[in-house]
C-alpha cells in the first residue's frame, strides 16, 4: 500500500483530543494536533466517501437528530452533517448541508475528531468522518428529513441509539467530557 501524509502541526488549543487515526495493516496510527484539516493531503487509496458532521452546540447542550424511516439505519440518532461534493470545502458542506436539512446558518469552529468507519458489505467505500466545533447563527433546527431532534447534554449521550459511526464520536466525546469534570 502506498502512504504518503503531509500534516502541518500546532500547539493545542484544547485539551489532547484524538484527532485523527488510519487503519494500515492492522495499525492504528494517531496523530493529535491538526493544524487545519484543509492542509491535509493524503493519498491513500481510491474508495473515500468524506462526510462533514457538525457538533452544534447550546450553552452545555449539543443537537443530534433522529434519522428516518425513509434513510438508511432508521430510527438511529446521529450527529448532522452530510456527504461532501467533489472540490467542497469541508466548512461549505456543512453550511449547506445544515441549511438545507435543518433550515439554519451557522458558523464552523475548530476541528474535534477525523475517523473512519466502513459499513462493509453494505458499501464497498470507507467513510471518511471530519467533524467539528459549530454554532448556530440564524435560525431554529427544523425537522425535514430526520423523525426527531434533540439538545443534550454530552453526558447523556450515552442513553441514545447511534448510528454505527457515530458511536465513535460518542466515545470521544465523552471521555472528554470525564476529563473536564
Amino acid at each position: 500500500m502506498n502512504l504518503k501524509i503531509h500534516l502541518h502541526l500546532r500547539p493545542a488549543k484544547r485539551d489532547s483530543v484524538l484527532d485523527f487515526f488510519i487503519k494500515a495493516n492492522n495499525i492504528i496510527i494517531v496523530v493529535s494536533n491538526l493544524e487545519k484539516i484543509g492542509k491535509m493531503k493524503m493519498d491513500i487509496r481510491s474508495g473515500y466517501l468524506d462526510i462533514a458532521v457538525a457538533i452544534i452546540q447550546n450553552g452545555e447542550h449539543v443537537l443530534i437528530a433522529q434519522r428516518s424511516q425513509y434513510q438508511s439505519h432508521p430510527g438511529k440518532w446521529e450527529f448532522p452533517g452530510g456527504k461532501v461534493e467533489p472540490s467542497e470545502a469541508l466548512e461549505d458542506c456543512l453550511k449547506r448541508e445544515l441549511l438545507e436539512e435543518l433550515e439554519i446558518k451557522i458558523r464552523v469552529g475548530e476541528r474535534f475528531l477525523v475517523f473512519e468507519h466502513n459499513y462493509e458489505p453494505l458499501d464497498k467505500k470507507i467513510h471518511r468522518f471530519f467533524s467539528f466545533w459549530c454554532e448556530i447563527l440564524e435560525g431554529k433546527p427544523l425537522l425535514k428529513e430526520h423523525q426527531n431532534l434533540a439538545w443534550v447534554r454530552i453526558e447523556e449521550l450515552s442513553n441514545y441509539d447511534f448510528i454505527e459511526a457515530d458511536i465513535q464520536l460518542v466515545e470521544i466525546l465523552l471521555i472528554k467530557e470525564k476529563k473536564a469534570l
